[in-house]
């Protein structure tokens, strides 16, 4: 867990909803996995970032740019600036404290988008390899895939939120943000 910190406290989280060619824990019978071009000609354009897949715990939505959503060789990402509500002040304080460190997505599969195989002990293995809908996706306190991640990230470190000359706070500098990081992990461990 990565805890940086800027002055102005404007905060965001960013996670791996899904992580690519990583096996889930077993669900019932089957694992599964997410093919790196699952997510090829996804609709990104509403999709909602909730707890738990709670959508009365609704964070944030890609439709009204208050988070984003990408695809890169590793994982489907997401982000989200912190919203000032009691869901968000609390998210934000799970995650900061270890309490909250995975992440999910619900999605669809498209028509022909799965392959199921069986292994020698019995459990099903499907790999999709075309998701229909993304539906959501955001932090959760029991992922289906052990690989997923949340983090904690101060807006400036990431370079999501510039400070410009009209900033009224003081900078905080990367070198700042590497010190004080290296100060939480050790505080950690």
């Amino acid at each position: 867990m990565i805890v940086e910190e800027r002055a102005d406290g404007e905060s965001y989280v960013q996670g791996k909803g899904a992580v690519f060619n990583s096996w889930s824990h077993n669900l019932g019978g089957f694992v599964e996995r997410i093919d790196p071009k699952a997510f090829d000609g996804v609709n990104t354009d509403d999709v909602l970032i909730t707890l738990n897949h709670d959508f009365n715990q609704t964070m944030a939505r890609t439709s009204n740019g208050t988070a984003e959503v990408w695809p890169d060789g590793e994982a489907m990402n997401y982000k989200y600036k912190t919203p000032n509500t009691t869901t968000g002040q609390d998210v934000q304080e799970l995650i900061r404290t270890g309490t909250i460190s995975g992440s999910s997505f619900m999605f669809t599969v498209a028509e022909g988008g799965e392959i199921w195989d069986k292994r020698e002990d019995g459990v099903y293995e499907r790999t999709i390899t075309q998701i229909d809908r993304l539906i959501e996706l955001g932090p959760v306190a029991m992922p289906a895939y052990p690989d997923t991640t949340s983090t904690l990230a101060r807006a400036e470190a990431r370079g999501w939120i510039s400070n410009t000359a009209t900033d009224s706070k003081p900078k905080t500098t990367i070198e700042d943000l590497k010190l004080k990081r290296r100060r939480l992990m050790l505080k950690k461990n």
